[in-house]
């Protein structure tokens, strides 16, 4: 191996050592990106206020903790029915569900008469999500629907950690070719 050889293998394993405090600081807690759909609504007529229940949200949360009405580190970032209150999740560990909705009842308890949503997203921490049920309700009537048709899927979304290695190996490969005058 040459000079310049062992000198690549010495700073890839420098930034490897800078890099790892980082990456173990937040192993506990993960982020998740999740989009789901609900649709097939019993407990008809009236018609539901929506065919599809379509939305988005962003949690994080420490899979070794149950959480029961959290409203930080949940994001909602597109729901297709009006909400009446903000967004809150809860998380049961021994199911690895999670249960997200509005805060006004609880994530997972709808009340006809109010602008709400509950979905139940199963295997929550694993990359393999699995839809569990959905429920909406409205102002305009007393009834929920409810439904146990719908998908929900995980939107990969780097890590800091992540983004922070590439930053390094981009400005390693930068340095090396301004050393070496290749424009």
């Amino acid at each position: 191996m040459t000079s310049t050889g062992v000198r690549r293998l010495v700073v890839a394993a420098a930034v490897a050592l800078l890099a790892a405090p980082f990456t173990a600081a937040y192993a506990a807690a993960i982020t998740r990106t999740f989009a789901f759909t609900a649709t097939d609504w019993y407990v008809v007529p009236p018609d539901p206020p929506v065919n599809t229940l379509n939305g988005s949200v962003t949690v994080t949360f420490d899979p070794d903790l149950d959480v029961f009405e959290q409203t930080t580190g949940i994001t909602l970032n597109d729901l297709n029915v009006p909400l009446d209150s903000a967004v809150a999740f809860g998380y049961e560990k021994s199911m690895d569900t999670l249960y997200i909705g509005g805060v006004l009842n609880h994530p997972w308890v709808v009340s006809g008469g109010t602008n709400d949503f509950g979905v139940s997203i199963g295997d929550a921490s694993t990359n393999a999500p699995v839809f569990g049920a959905g429920i909406i309700s409205t102002v305009s009537s007393v009834q929920t629907w409810n439904s146990l048709t719908g998908t929900v899927s995980l939107v990969q979304i780097p890590e800091p950690a992540t983004l922070a290695l590439f930053g390094l190996g981009l400005a390693g490969m930068g340095t090396m070719r301004r050393r070496r005058g290749v424009s």
